[in-house]
């Protein structure tokens, strides 16, 4: 979460915070990113998911804007050098990259505004420059605060860049086509014993080798396949689109990458196993929103005879211009749908009988409505009320993030990642190392009493870049993991069990492997922490010249008052007075009103507050013009304002100016935080011309205004 300061304000630390500068709530306030004279450079923002109430950790008095800042994270290279802080140089792309973020629409590269940020950017890059200088770059605890910052970066950034992504385009794509196809099936259940699942394998293989030797699919599904209601049409289950429920990713792996006319490998699905043919593909029918008009062929377990009839009817007087909702609303039996004026929804195929289906999705317009069709309900009169553009990423992207959150093909796609880390990171395994640790389990392995047998430590595999494990490593791992160890069956032998723990063991040391390659792999994310690494160094330099140098030089601060005092005076000033009456004797209160007007609050205090209790309270304030408070009243001294009852707590209250204060100065307790403001930014002038004095800016100007458009 970031804040993003909408006036200059003070925090109780002493450091005042400027129009513009935002900060990162979870680092108590720190700046992130500097204001410089108005405009705002950004240097790097945290990815949190969460975000919080800041009313409940605020002092009243810090006003701000939360925002949200959005990255475009637009890969750019090296490109040709634009300008030089003292040799160190700006690319044309750094520059264009962070001048299109942090002025989104308003980057119109007229001169003006290029000049304008290229002054900003220049002064900011001589402030990091003068980081470097000073070695804070070098310091660990800032070097530990970046490695933090990377750490959740990158874990965020692989599952977001990798596999969220990666799912999200797959399902997209396959969306754009329904695919029809047919299947033999042999059950399986998913919770198979081994013996179970190899019987199955078996079966499906003789049926697979059958097919691959001459006999006809259609022929094979007839015969072996366990779904009999697809078995006597060949096997024949009709078109599928993506995402199939959940359970059948594998099988919707098959669908899409098996061709037209091809059979596929054996696949295995909530289930069971799966053979397919894949017997044609179509651009796919999408998802329409529709409604309908029900006629049932049975009431109450009777047969409604008319039920036709009374469909035609109902389609003739739609055709003559009656309404449809209306029609609904008086003549559907569709009881869940006809409130909704026959609204089903958006559906894709295989929600509805086909026939239905066949004619909801063939209506070309919305408002379109079609003469009655049978499904074994009744009769229907569909209307169509809008059709869903699946060729949108954007839109769809919503809708499918939110599905493959909750997929078991996001575990499958990580599983895929895994494997695929460790080919291109050279995953090397010493098997003969594993095997001869693996021989000496036993079932003692199932049991919180186990503990790893005497052995020689060795390296138990390595990825390039050094990152590794020893046996004794995982060995130890084994031991603490006692129940990740008793989730087995004791019956699964003890081999197999520990090679899958070792599997989910490098699978941490393969996502470590793959996040130190991002900067590699991703030029954004190299830029990223580019201004991750900027903006701590940013920070510290600004505070140690300005903020720690601002709050503590109180000569100096005295002297800036002195010299500026002009700038710190009152407006013209009331002396408000709020009073509570605690009586609903509407005379009483009107008394009180009059003498208010007339005595002195000491005098009023005398004559109506007494050792029963206060008939009447007092709060006293002084508000500048133009406050809220003193919205709707009168400028002027004497001004009160009618009671206002509350009946229930029987009493009324009312606002009485007892004076009007003219124009007059501050003194410097009363302007402090507005003071150490503007001193900041005294100071941040003398600073940056002393930057300017210190280090060389060389700019290549023929570069720079090719930017111009």
């Amino acid at each position: 979460m970031w804040l993003i300061v909408a006036h200059k304000t003070s925090l109780p630390q002493g450091i005042v915070l400027q129009k513009g500068i935002i900060f990162d709530v979870n680092e108590t306030f720190k700046a992130i990113a500097i204001k410089m004279y108005g405009k705002l450079i950004s240097t790097f923002a945290f990815l949190y998911e969460t975000l919080i109430d800041m009313r409940l950790i605020l002092p009243r008095y810090l006003f701000i804007t939360i925002a949200l800042l959005s990255f475009a994270l637009d890969s750019y290279g090296q490109g040709e050098t634009l300008f030089e802080v003292d040799g160190y140089p700006v690319t044309q792309d750094e520059f264009e990259y962070i001048y299109k973020k942090n002025n989104s629409k308003d980057a119109d590269y007229t001169k003006r505004s290029l000049e304008e940020y290229y002054e900003l950017y220049k002064k900011f890059k001589l402030k990091v420059r003068k980081a470097r200088d000073l070695g804070l770059d070098t310091l660990p605890r800032l070097k530990k605060e970046l490695q933090g910052y990377r750490d959740q970066l990158s874990k965020s950034y692989l599952v977001d860049k990798e596999i969220s992504n990666n799912l999200l385009q797959e399902a997209f794509k396959r969306q754009q086509h329904d695919i029809r196809m047919s299947h033999i099936l042999v059950t399986l259940s998913p919770k198979a014993k081994e013996g179970e699942v190899a019987a199955a394998m078996m079966k499906a293989k003789d049926i697979k080798k059958e097919i691959d030797n001459g006999k006809s699919f259609e022929d094979a599904a007839s015969e072996y396949s366990a779904d009999k209601s697809s078995a006597i049409n060949g096997g024949d289950i009709g078109y599928y689109t993506a995402m199939l429920p959940e359970g059948f990713y594998e099988l919707e792996n098959a669908l899409y990458t098996t061709s037209v006319g091809s059979i596929s490998d054996i696949v295995r699905s909530k289930v069971g196993l799966h053979i397919i043919k894949v017997t044609d593909k179509r651009d796919a029918w999408g998802q329409v929103e529709a409604a309908h008009l029900l006629i049932r062929k049975k009431v109450a377990g009777k047969e409604k005879t008319n039920a036709k009839y009374l469909a035609d009817s109902l389609y003739q007087e739609l055709q003559n211009g009656e309404n449809f909702a209306e029609l609904v609303r008086k003549y559907s039996d569709d009881n869940t749908t006809k409130t909704k004026d026959g609204s089903l929804g958006y559906f894709g195929i295989n929600k509805y009988d086909k026939a239905f289906e066949k004619v909801a999705f063939t209506l070309e317009n919305d408002g379109d409505f079609a003469a009655p069709i049978e499904t074994k309900v009744g009769w229907h009169i569909i209307k169509r009320l809008s059709k869903r553009d699946i060729s949108n990423f954007d839109d769809a992207k919503k809708r499918l993030t939110a599905k493959l959150t909750k997929a078991k093909r996001y575990d499958i796609a990580k599983e895929a990642l895994i494997e695929n880390i460790k080919v291109n990171g050279n995953y090397q395994l010493d098997e003969k190392a594993f095997s001869a640790f693996v021989k000496n389990l036993d079932q003692s392995f199932y049991t919180y009493q186990w503990k790893p047998y005497q052995f020689e430590d060795v390296n138990l595999f390595t990825f390039d870049n050094g990152i590794s494990s020893s046996l004794r490593e995982f060995a130890n791992y084994l031991k603490k993991n006692s129940r990740k160890r008793l989730r087995y069956d004791k019956t699964t032998p003890v081999a197999n069990a520990a090679k899958e723990m070792l599997n989910e063991y490098v699978q941490d040391y393969a996502i470590q492997y793959e996040e130190s390659t991002l900067e590699s792999k991703y030029p954004e994310f190299k830029a990223l922490m580019r201004e991750y690494s900027e903006g701590i160094l940013l920070f510290e330099v600004t505070k140690m010249n300005i903020w720690d140098k601002a709050s503590s030089d109180t000569v100096g601060l005295e002297r800036f008052f002195e010299n500026n005092k002009y700038k710190y005076e009152w407006k013209e000033r009331a002396v408000l007075e709020t009073f509570t009456v605690y009586t609903d004797d509407i005379n009483k209160i009107k008394e009180i009103r009059k003498a208010i007007k007339k005595k002195s609050w000491e005098e009023v205090q005398t004559k109506y507050n007494g050792p029963e209790g206060n008939l009447v309270e007092m709060k006293t304030g002084t508000h500048e013009y133009g406050a809220k408070i003193l919205s709707g009243l009168k400028w002027k001294k004497g001004t009160i304002t009618e009671p206002e009852f509350d009946k229930k707590k029987s009493r009324a209250s009312f606002k009485y100016i007892r004076d009007i204060l003219p124009v007059s100065p501050k003194t410097l307790d009363e302007s402090r935080g507005y003071v150490l403001a503007d001193y900041q930014d005294f100071l941040e002038l003398l600073w940056i011309k002393e930057l300017e004095e210190s280090y060389e800016v060389k700019r290549n100007d023929k570069l720079f205004y090719s930017l111009i458009k």
